[in-house]
């Protein structure tokens, strides 16, 4: 089953009807399109919470004030339509500087802070999605069915796990991080499952602290609940390992991925 895409979900967010056969048999797009929906209703709640202070409304005034003509009205001489663009466009820097300054200050922090802070917990809800029974996981146990799903939906083969013993790989998957669609697969372990999420983002992007491995890699560490999170940079990409395992282990099970194989274009 081929999963909605981004554009699909706002049209199903916007008129409802659309794609309703496929959402009602699709958990993963169901709960794409209520994080969709949360995302809207918080961009609502950030603007509809704007208002202007006293000092920018006093300059707003001023600025619409000397944009009229002298006497408050436009001269009975002129052409009217030529006197309403000649109004227009005197007022119209007064109104771009008024919708800036109300628009540009949540949007920003909006689209800012959930690409840092909030990356420990998108990949914490990747891993509860995964574990999720209603979830479907592609070619369970099966590395060369999970190779060719990889590069057929990704263009890429992320390393997997084929060589380590102390662990089984249960599926794999494509999910959604920062509206892109990566790759991600499950392995069982001693300490539990593991999801291993790959992604195109830099380290650096996640917004987690990061510090030195075992082995004197950089990585990157943070934590949602009892979820914890461990990346790294292997071959071109960054390999997250998300479960409840402490943060030493899911370092050695990325270390020992890194190990046998790096990720083939």
């Amino acid at each position: 089953m081929n999963h909605l895409t981004d554009e699909q979900l706002e049209q199903a967010l916007a008129a409802g009807a659309p794609f309703r056969d496929h959402l009602d048999a699709c958990p993963a797009c169901r709960r794409r399109l209520e994080e969709h929906r949360a995302v809207r209703d918080r961009l609502r709640t950030a603007f509809a919470s704007v208002t202007a202070g006293e000092d920018f409304r006093a300059r707003l005034q001023h600025q619409l004030a000397s944009a009229l003509p002298e006497h408050g009205q436009p001269s009975q001489a002129r052409a009217p339509r030529r006197a309403s663009r000649g109004l227009r466009f005197r007022l119209w820097p007064a109104v771009a500087a008024a919708a800036m300054l109300i628009v540009a200050v949540p949007v920003v922090f909006y689209l800012s802070e959930p690409r840092t802070a909030a990356a420990a917990d998108q990949l914490a809800a990747i891993h509860a999605r995964n574990l999720d029974p209603e979830m479907p996981l592609i070619a369970p146990s099966d590395p060369v069915g999970m190779k060719a799903f990889f590069r057929k939906r990704l263009g890429y083969l992320p390393a997997l796990p084929e060589s380590v013993t102390d662990v089984s790989i249960r599926g794999c998957c494509l999910c959604h991080f920062r509206d892109r669609a990566a790759g991600t697969y499950v392995v069982r372990t001693g300490a539990g499952p593991v999801s291993i999420v790959v992604l195109t983002d830099a380290l650096e992007s996640l917004g987690m602290a990061t510090s030195r491995s075992k082995a004197g890699d950089r990585i990157a560490r943070g934590a949602k609940g009892k979820c914890n999170v461990v990346a790294r940079r292997i071959g071109e990409y960054t390999y997250c390992a998300v479960g409840e395992a402490p943060h030493d282990v899911l370092d050695e099970l990325l270390h020992k991925l890194a190990t046998p194989a790096s990720p083939q274009p």
